[in-house]
């Protein structure tokens, strides 16, 4: 069941993943150049949301973040959908339907949020194009995706097509935004760093803040200072680990992808992040097939085949099917 998003500041605070203990809640403090700003304070000062598709090949620029801030701005209530575990019909014909189809009882305008919608089905993308015009004098939809070109075309002319791409004039600009963003973070985290360092990782993983933020974040934890080894130190985020366990293996192997990890390293993560999360009847197993697949990885000439098998063989085994 998908629940209407209600955000919980205190708890928020209280986090210790940085990266959604820092997330931006309104558009004033979203890291984005002046053009998008321009365009998103217009929406707001119109209390009015079109329904948008913002699209970046670029992970962790602010797609998710500015749809959530813009909703909150908007004084919009809303709900949150991650298709690329959500992306099937019965989507669309239970929890979207239910939620778009009655008026808010607070008198709130609302809107829909699907995240990362280029993993969205056929079937979901054919019927959301009849149910954004169905209930449209009810709700909006903010959908976000990397790859637009997934999209099917009636879609995006229903939508407001936002292309998230930086120019170079966009990253001159907002660079230096960046870096202060990160030493305000390590201030208020009490994280010591060496001078020019967050810098250079601004300049490093440019466009990728929340890349930014979870190296510095997991770094942190076990060295004293950040300083220029982060570089070699790979972060792997936990929600590679909840793809994994819900079965998700296109999502998962997307996400490996886009997020660049080195595949020695994702042996370690499921030894010690993933076969954690499951039953204890499957542990076994799944050591020993870690062991395994380190071994065929260990003469293979691809790895990124190799990993997906291992993938397959522990979905296979804690769904089994």
């Amino acid at each position: 069941m998908i629940d209407l998003v209600m955000v919980d500041k205190k708890k928020r605070k209280k986090s210790n993943v940085l990266v959604e203990k820092y997330r931006p809640q309104t558009v004033k403090n979203v890291i984005l150049p002046k053009r998008f700003k321009k365009m998103f304070d217009a929406f707001i000062a119109e209390q009015e949301i079109q329904n948008l598709l913002i699209h970046s090949n670029s992970p962790g620029v602010g797609k998710t973040t500015i749809a959530k801030a813009l909703a909150e701005d908007c004084n919009y209530d809303y709900i949150y959908i991650n298709t690329s575990l959500y992306g099937g019909i019965d989507t669309l014909r239970t929890e979207i339907a239910d939620y778009a189809s009655v008026k808010a009882f607070n008198g709130k305008k609302k809107v829909v949020i699907l995240d990362e919608f280029d993993f969205a089905t056929p079937n979901l993308q054919a019927g959301l194009r009849g149910a954004m015009e169905e209930f449209y004098d009810k709700c909006r939809f903010i959908l976000t995706a990397n790859y637009v070109n997934k999209i099917i075309s009636p879609i995006q002319s229903r939508c407001q097509v936002i292309n998230f791409d930086f120019t170079e004039k966009d990253k001159r600009e907002i660079l230096p935004v960046i870096e202060l963003r990160l030493k305000g973070i390590a201030k208020m985290e009490n994280i010591a760093y060496e001078d020019g360092i967050m810098k250079t990782i601004a300049e490093a993983f440019y466009p990728d803040i929340r890349k930014m933020i979870n190296n510095v974040s997991e770094y942190s934890k076990q060295y004293d200072i950040i300083d220029s080894n982060i570089f070699s130190f790979a972060v792997i985020d936990d929600k590679l680990a909840q793809l994994i366990i819900d079965l998700n293996l296109k999502a998962a192997r997307q996400y490996i992808v886009d997020n660049q990890y080195k595949y020695e390293d994702l042996y370690r993560f499921v030894f010690d992040v993933v076969i954690p999360m499951v039953d204890d009847e499957y542990k076994v197993l799944l050591y020993s097939l870690t062991s395994e697949y380190i071994d065929i990885a260990s003469r293979s000439w691809d790895q990124e085949i190799v990993f997906v098998g291992f993938m397959a063989s522990i979905m296979t085994t804690i769904g089994g099917e």
